[in-house]
């Protein structure tokens, strides 16, 4: 279960993920790494929302 407060901390490594993913000359390893962070956070803050709905 993920706490209420610890939504901005996730939000906030989501954006840094976004972020790098928009970086030129990022190799293709970070890329990748930076992707599956992303996709993990976007499902935690996925499960947040529908347990405040």
């Amino acid at each position: 279960m993920i706490g209420i407060e610890y939504v901005p901390i996730h939000d906030s490594h989501r954006r840094t993920q976004l972020k790098l993913l928009q970086t030129p000359g990022l190799p293709t390893c970070c890329k990748q790494l930076s992707t599956r962070e992303l996709e993990r956070v976007e499902v935690i803050l996925d499960k947040v929302g529908e347990a405040r709905t």
